[in-house]
C-alpha cells in the first residue's frame, strides 16, 4: 500500500515493518488549568507510530516475547480506556456509533463493578453491522435510541457525574484506527454539568412509554 506524505505544519514519517504500514498520528496533552486541581487531557487520533499491544489497552501484563505493539500508556485510545475504567458509580453514554471491541469492554466492566450504564444510541445505527448496543442490552444495560427523523450525532460520556469525555470521535475502530478525530476529558464542573443536563434531558425525551 503507498503511504502518501502528509504536511502538516511539520512532518509525519510513517513506520514499515514487515511489509505494513502503520499510519497513525497521534497527540497526547495535557492542559493545564486554573481550577485548583482539574486537568484537561486532549487526545488526537488517530496515533502514529505502532499499534497498541492489546496488554496496554487492557491494562495487563504483556507476555508474549519480542511483541512488536506499542506499550506506552501515554497511547490516546489506552488514556480514553483508563478513565473508563474509572467508572466506579455512574456512566451516561450519549453515542452516534458504538461498536469497537475495547471500548465495549470496559462498559460492561464497568456495569459489572455495580456501575448504573445508560446508553443513548441513533436509532439507525443500532441495526448496523457489529453494532455493540445489542451485547449492552443483553446484559442488562439500559438503552434508549435517539428520534427517528434525525440523528443522534453526540458522542460523549459522563463519568460519575464528575468527568467529561466528548469530541468527535465515534466509538468504532475507523474512528479511532483511522479517522482523523479529537477527544477531551475534562473534570471541569461547568462543563460536565452542562452535558449531563443535557444528557438527562435527552434521556427523558426518548423516553419508549412517551413516544
Amino acid at each position: 500500500m503507498a503511504l502518501k506524505p502528509t504536511l502538516v505544519g511539520a512532518c509525519i514519517g510513517a513506520a514499515v515493518t514487515g511489509g505494513v504500514a502503520w499510519l497513525w498520528s497521534w497527540v497526547f496533552r495535557r492542559t493545564p488549568s486554573t481550577d485548583g486541581e482539574v486537568e484537561d487531557r486532549v487526545l488526537f487520533f488517530p496515533a502514529v507510530g505502532q499499534a497498541p499491544c492489546q496488554s496496554v489497552l487492557r491494562a495487563t501484563q504483556c507476555r508474549r516475547l519480542n511483541c512488536t505493539h506499542g506499550h506506552s500508556p501515554d497511547h490516546p485510545l489506552a488514556v480514553l480506556l483508563d478513565a473508563l475504567r474509572e467508572t466506579q458509580h455512574t456512566l451516561d453514554i450519549a453515542i452516534y456509533t458504538f461498536s469497537y471491541m475495547f471500548i465495549k469492554e470496559e462498559v460492561l466492566a464497568a456495569q459489572r463493578r455495580g456501575a448504573h450504564v445508560r446508553v443513548l444510541v441513533d436509532l439507525e445505527q443500532v441495526s448496523a453491522g457489529g453494532c455493540a448496543v445489542a451485547e449492552l442490552f443483553k446484559a442488562g444495560i439500559l438503552v434508549r435510541q435517539g428520534p427517528e427523523d434525525f440523528y443522534l450525532h453526540h458522542k460523549f460520556a459522563i463519568i460519575d457525574g464528575k468527568t467529561l469525555v466528548n469530541g468527535s470521535l465515534n466509538w468504532s475502530r475507523a474512528g479511532v484506527m483511522g479517522n482523523h478525530e479529537n477527544v477531551l476529558i475534562s473534570s471541569r464542573p461547568h462543563l460536565v454539568n452542562a452535558f449531563q443536563e443535557e444528557f438527562d434531558r435527552m434521556w427523558e425525551m426518548f423516553d419508549p412509554s412517551k413516544r
